[in-house]
C-alpha cells in the first residue's frame, strides 16, 4: 500500500477548506433570505392591522352617531398595538368620517392607513309613534318522546364477503 505523499495531503486540505467555505456562503445566503422574508411578513401584517384599525374607527363613529346623532364623535382611541384617530365633520346634511389606524411597535409608529366615509345620518326616532309589531313566532313542534335505542343486528350491515 502506498502512503500519501506530501503533495497529496496538501490537496486534501484545500478541498476541505473549499467545501467549508461553500457551506458558509450557502448558510449566509439562507439566513439573509430568512431575515428579509420575516421583515416583509411583519410589514404586510402591520399594513393589514392598520387597515383593520381604520375600518374599526369608521364603525365606532357610525355607532356613536347612531346612539347620539348630535354628538361630535371625534376621538383618539388606544387599542392593542395601535391607535385610531377618528374625525367627524358635518357637511350640510351629510356626515364625513375620517379614520386613521396607526400601528405602534416599541412605542413608535410603523405604518398608518386612512379610510374615509360619507353618509347621511339616520333621523332620530319619533317617540310619539309606536314601534312596528314584531313578527309572530312560529309554533313549536313537540319533540317525539324518547324511547329505547334499537340494538343493531348483523343483518343491519351489508356483507362484502
Amino acid at each position: 500500500m502506498r502512503s500519501l505523499g506530501r503533495r497529496d495531503r496538501g490537496f486534501s486540505v484545500i478541498a476541505v477548506v473549499m467545501v467549508l467555505l461553500l457551506l458558509v456562503v450557502l448558510m449566509e445566503t439562507a439566513l439573509r433570505l430568512y431575515v428579509s422574508h420575516a421583515d416583509q411578513t411583519k410589514k404586510s401584517s402591520d399594513r393589514y392591522y392598520a387597515t383593520q384599525l381604520a375600518h374599526s374607527g369608521l364603525d365606532w363613529a357610525r355607532a356613536c352617531l347612531g346612539a347620539t346623532p348630535t354628538a361630535s364623535c371625534s376621538a383618539t382611541l388606544d387599542v392593542g398595538n395601535g391607535t385610531i384617530d377618528v374625525s367627524v365633520q358635518r357637511i350640510n346634511e351629510n356626515v364625513k368620517v375620517r379614520s386613521t389606524g396607526k400601528v405602534l411597535r416599541h412605542g413608535a409608529e410603523t405604518i398608518a392607513r386612512t379610510e374615509t366615509m360619507e353618509f347621511a345620518p339616520a333621523a332620530p326616532a319619533d317617540p310619539s309613534t309606536s314601534p312596528p309589531s314584531p313578527l309572530p313566532l312560529p309554533k313549536e313542534t313537540p319533540l317525539p318522546e324518547p324511547g329505547p335505542t334499537p340494538v343493531p343486528t348483523p343483518d343491519d350491515f351489508p356483507s362484502y364477503f
